[in-house]
């Protein structure tokens, strides 16, 4: 089970379950995690270590569309595995990390730039309440208007089509 999973990852890293990331898990019953769309654990204060804990049960969620973690304290140490970990995710189109005020540097900048480049899918990254330069965040936004607009113009309302749609482009190359 996912709440199992999530367990075990806070296990190997030395960590007690966040008791709503563990409730959230546990209401899932079955396969029906195959079919999970959104995750909200906005203001769950997760920080670094309760971050990389949820990373480990993300790979095991294809179909999450919306993953908000607004307000956890995610600093660089835990947005480099998360933007690893998302950058070749197949179906999440949203990421919501406003209000987390650790995230300023250039380097936190580049590692979301990178991601929505790596991932033609995301197209809606929210950051406000950042403390990422406005410049920073308006040309990732500017690649997730570039990535929906990709989208849009090959008919993909499916990420999936989309990501074959790309997968052909580059071949052709």
């Amino acid at each position: 089970s996912l709440e199992e999973c999530y367990a075990r990852a806070c296990e190997g890293n030395g960590s007690r379950p966040n008791t709503s990331v563990a409730a959230t898990f546990r209401a899932v019953h079955g396969d029906r995690y195959l079919y999970l769309q959104e995750l909200n654990f906005a203001s769950n204060y997760f920080g670094d270590k309760g971050l990389r804990n949820l990373l480990h049960v993300l790979d095991h969620l294809p179909s999450i569309h919306s993953l908000n973690l607004r307000n956890n304290f995610i600093t660089t140490d835990s947005l480099e595995p998360l933007a690893k970990t998302l950058a070749w995710h197949p179906y999440l189109c949203k990421l919501d990390l406003g209000d987390n005020t650790m995230l300023y540097t250039k380097r936190d900048g580049r590692l979301l730039l990178d991601l929505v480049k790596a991932n033609p899918r995301i197209h809606d990254i929210q950051l406000a309440g950042t403390g990422l330069f406005v410049t920073t965040v308006r040309r990732i936004q500017q690649k997730c208007e570039q990535n929906r607009q990709r989208a849009d113009s090959v008919g993909a309302s499916d990420p999936y089509t989309l990501h074959l749609e790309i997968v052909r482009v580059q071949l052709r190359w």
